[in-house]
């Protein structure tokens, strides 16, 4: 999928809307561990996931991403090698120390606020630079705040710069839906769109028409504007065009 934006699929709370999100392009699956989120796994329904995607990536390179926050760094490493898990990903508080103590690569998650600024938990980052032994960056609205990133990227543009940002491939997350998609692609360059709640018919419940629409939509945008958008992969990364 060169020249395209990556998609990642969060939330998945099922073997069949893990099949789904395959089928219909998703290249990330995201399994939620964190204690405070409606979408999290018992240990048996992420073995159950986690057995159909094996079966149906077909020999696609289909990564399994760990969704945590501010957790035992024992728990996410044994939980990365029970699950598989091809990569963990971080939304809490957790710093560069962290990181370098977990088994597997990382999504290393901020929240962005207008008024404050680039955030890891309730911190606001002033160098991105201290978190680059992440192999990925995420960027997000904050929980309960009613922001949609997309009506905010020259905001967040700017708020990547003053934090110092370079390289780290970058997700997007925050209010991610098929209408949003060709704005967000031409204005932030993401190495991936990553979608919860935009392809859901009700929370942890994913719609199969909606996933087909946002995952046409973000190829779409991905020829509309062809090499305009990053497609590195870390070490590699042109990141946003800031």
């Amino acid at each position: 999928m060169n020249g395209a934006a990556r998609i990642k699929i969060c939330g998945i709370t099922s073997a069949n809307d893990a099949r789904l999100a395959i089928a219909y392009g998703a290249q990330f699956i995201g399994l939620i561990f964190a204690e405070s989120s409606p979408r999290r796994l018992t240990l048996e329904q992420a073995r159950a996931i986690v057995t159909a995607i094996d079966t149906a990536r077909g020999g696609r390179q289909i990564k399994i991403v760990g969704v945590f926050q501010d957790q035992p760094i024992e728990f996410l490493n044994t939980a990365a090698e029970q699950f598989r898990l091809d990569l963990v990903q971080l939304h809490g508080s957790e710093n560069h120390q962290y990181i370098a103590g977990l088994s597997a690569p990382v999504i290393k998650a901020f929240q962005f606020v207008p008024e404050a600024g680039i955030l890891a938990g309730d911190l606001i980052v002033q160098d991105l630079r201290e978190f680059e032994n992440a192999q990925y960056f995420l960027i997000d609205s904050r929980k309960g705040s009613g922001i949609t990133l997309a009506s905010h990227c020259a905001a967040l543009k700017s708020a990547l710069g003053a934090a110092h940002y370079r390289s780290v491939p970058l997700f997007i997350a925050g209010g991610m839906r098929a209408d949003v998609i060709a704005k967000v692609v031409g204005e932030l360059n993401p190495f991936a769109i990553d979608v919860a709640s935009g392809v859901e018919s009700e929370i942890g419940k994913k719609s199969e028409a909606l996933i087909a629409e946002f995952c046409r939509t973000v190829g779409g945008a991905a020829r509309e504007t062809g090499e305009a958008f990053s497609n590195g992969e870390p070490g590699n990364a042109e990141g946003v065009a800031i």
